[in-house]
């Protein structure tokens, strides 16, 4: 996955269908793989194209971030493109992105030292909806952005601490979830399962631990995953700047990535 000519590697998400991998490989492209780390297809994207992060969904849709064009770009899985579309992002953005279960629109992050917002487009014809706007975090100042089973939108805030819990129709933080464990962290990535159970990548942690599952109301039943900060380990189950992370809907497969390496976990019930 690493290569001298391309930036960090960007998001991952699971096909909701048929459980395989895509994977926003920076300028590398766009790659499907199966849960065996087989690689399944390669997407033709423009060539300048820093791709940062990915999102699909029930209904045959990808949606992928690209920094250099500053849009986004839906396809179908088979790879043929629907829409390029999005305007008016800072730079270097967008990155983070998820598309609602509710009505398809695509959910995307922007961020500048003066604004922090998300914006809301069409998946199909690119029409933006709104903006959400958040307290102003600076660059990075929020990490991941994925729906829950009921709708609700979720974003790491790096500065507070926490998963905020919003209303994507009014803007509305509904909640905070996860402050008290995940407040003395720095998070990566975010992902949730169809039970609403909370997988949260983390760069640095308390106990060095990589990942930490919440349920859904925000009480830690799970840690796994090791981070290790100077290098001096790198064997398997073991990271030192994952970059992004997803799961499958039955909580049965997690995905991490970071630069050079894709790990998958089979975790069995508790």
């Amino acid at each position: 996955l690493s290569d001298a000519d391309s930036q960090f590697p960007g998001g991952i998400t699971v096909d909701p269908l048929e459980n395989t991998l895509f994977l926003a490989n920076g300028r590398n492209g766009l790659y499907r793989y199966d849960v065996e780390g087989n690689l399944l297809k390669t997407y033709s994207v423009p060539t300048e194209s820093n791709l940062r992060d990915v999102a699909a969904d029930r209904f045959g849709m990808i949606v992928v971030t690209d920094n250099v064009y500053q849009w986004y770009i839906s396809m179908l899985f088979d790879g043929t493109q629907v829409i390029a579309g999005g305007e008016d992002f800072a730079w270097n953005y967008p990155k983070a992105v998820a598309i609602s279960p509710y009505d398809g629109n695509v959910y995307l992050l922007d961020e500048s030292e003066e604004t922090s917002r998300i914006r809301v487009y069409t998946s199909d014809t690119g029409d933006w909806v709104r903006d959400i706007y958040l307290e102003p975090r600076g660059i990075d100042g929020y990490k991941g952005l994925a729906f829950d089973p009921n709708a609700y939108l979720y974003i790491s805030d790096q500065i507070e601490g926490g998963l905020l819990k919003i209303d994507p129709m009014t803007g509305a933080i509904l909640d905070t979830i996860g402050y008290l464990e995940l407040a003395p962290s720095s998070v990566s990535d975010l992902a949730i399962d169809d039970q609403g159970n909370f997988y949260v990548l983390m760069s640095t942690s308390p106990d060095d631990s990589a990942v930490y599952v919440l349920n859904p109301r925000g009480a830690l039943i799970r840690r796994f995953g090791h981070l290790n900060y100077d290098g001096s380990d790198w064997s398997e189950g073991t990271f030192q700047l994952p970059v992004s992370i997803a799961v499958t809907g039955d909580g049965r497969f997690v995905f991490i990535c970071e630069n050079g390496f894709l790990t998958a976990y089979r975790l069995e019930k508790p």
